[in-house]
């Protein structure tokens, strides 16, 4: 008597199973990836909103405080007001925003009104805008 072996069968199952694990694995990996990039991106969006909406004037007293941009003032010259007021609790973000925004294309001399707990996008939405020129003699 000849004896028949049939391994087929079960090459068959074991690639199937084989199939479904991999299947199962990209899947997990998939999620996975796809939940770190919504980690980073909701991340990434917290710092965004945070450098742009947070409170960055901050102001002696809780009191307003007057900014003079002369005429002719570049934005390394308006920087340096600022800072020289000490108004601007995060220079580096507000440097962001406004070069985001285009401020340094968009100066305008006069006298300003800084008010306390103004965001960097309130300061930098004002200051090309609500400055009132002030003639000196």
């Amino acid at each position: 008597m000849v004896k028949i072996e049939t391994k087929l069968p079960d090459e068959k199952r074991s690639r199937k199973s084989g199939k479904k694990k991999n299947g199962k694995s990209t899947k997990l990996t998939v999620l996975l990836v796809l939940g770190i990039l919504l980690i980073f991106t909701m991340a990434f969006g917290f710092w965004l909103y945070k450098t742009v909406m947070s409170p960055n004037v901050q102001t002696a007293d809780g009191k307003d405080a007057e900014v003079f941009i002369p005429t002719g003032s570049d934005y390394e010259q308006v920087k340096a007001l600022l800072a020289e007021t000490h108004c601007i609790a995060n220079e580096k973000s507000f440097s962001w925003v406004a070069q985001k925004k285009d401020y340094s294309d968009n100066i305008h001399p006069g006298h300003y009104v800084l008010k306390d707990g103004m965001n960097n996008n309130q300061l930098v939405n004002m200051l090309p805008r609500e400055g009132k020129v002030q003639q000196h003699p």
